[in-house]
């Protein structure tokens, strides 16, 4: 199934402009059209998938994803919370706030070893 670019920015909640910005950072569109421009569905999940795994950053035990900086970053020394199923701290370079969520396989390290 095919989408014009204002089909997709109703569907997808999006400005023209993102779509057009797409569009320019090599979202296929339909061979042989013009205005308006038509994008196949597959082609449209294939580039977001593409660019989700792109923005994807293998974190260790004790990092965050900094959205400051955009790389993973340890927590300032005294920051780090816990709340819940997040843990929370600031970032040790850019002091912005930083979460993760804790799976369940890691909630382990949040539990003291021994109690008294």
């Amino acid at each position: 199934m095919s989408y014009t670019v204002s089909e997709l920015t109703s569907i997808l909640g999006v400005n023209e402009k993102t779509v057009s910005r797409w569009m320019e950072s090599g979202l296929k569109t339909v061979a042989g059209c013009s205005k308006p421009y038509l994008i196949y569905g597959s082609d449209l999940q294939a580039f977001l998938k593409s660019k989700d795994e792109k923005r994807k950053a293998p974190l260790k035990q004790n990092e965050f994803f900094c959205f400051g900086c955009k790389r993973p970053r340890r927590a300032k020394r005294g920051s780090k919370k816990v709340v819940g199923d997040k843990e929370k701290g600031l970032c040790a370079v850019c002091s912005v706030k930083m979460s993760r969520t804790i799976k369940p396989s890691q909630k382990y390290y949040q539990k003291p070893l021994f109690q008294m």
